[in-house]
């Protein structure tokens, strides 16, 4: 194609991609993203022991004598940072909006197609993804940890 009169010709930048990198794609990977924290906390774990083994062992010394006139074990502060920690986690993994757009999205957008048409999702596409996060948190921060309090400490 011939460029107009008065018009000069302008060369095109030419952009060469490089292709995916293994790599990213193995971390973007959501199972392997989730214990790649894993090998840190292992080349973490012995400087913060050699840091704080003399708090420790003083701690553990208060507990054996607490624990010397009161035989019973409380287990409420373990179960409380289990639980803790497995709701971040799955929060982190499960509960925001790039897990939304992976599994749930592209669901609605078929149901829509099918038939369903009150969902909308062109046009409240956002709010659905807001209604998952606060749904996700309301389940992981109330539901979960109260259901398994009753059912681990009935007394309580």
């Amino acid at each position: 194609m011939q460029p107009k009169q008065g018009y000069p010709e302008l060369p095109l930048p030419e952009m060469s991609l490089s292709g995916p990198d293994i790599l990213d794609a193995l971390l973007a990977w959501m199972p392997l993203e989730a214990i790649a924290p894993l090998p840190i906390l292992l080349i973490a774990a012995p400087p913060i022991w050699w840091l704080f083994r003399g708090t420790w062992k003083e701690l553990a010394q208060e507990s054996r004598a607490y624990l010397s006139h009161h035989p019973e074990t409380d287990y409420r502060p373990y179960v409380s940072l289990c639980l803790l920690a497995v709701t971040l986690t799955l929060h982190e993994y499960y509960g925001g909006r790039r897990f939304f757009e992976a599994v749930w999205s592209p669901l609605l957008r078929n149901l829509e197609g099918n038939g369903w048409h009150w969902i909308q999702f062109n046009r409240y596409g956002k709010l659905w993804g807001y209604v998952w996060w606060s749904g996700a948190r309301v389940f992981g921060y109330v539901a979960v940890p109260l259901l398994v309090w009753r059912l681990l400490f009935p007394k309580d």
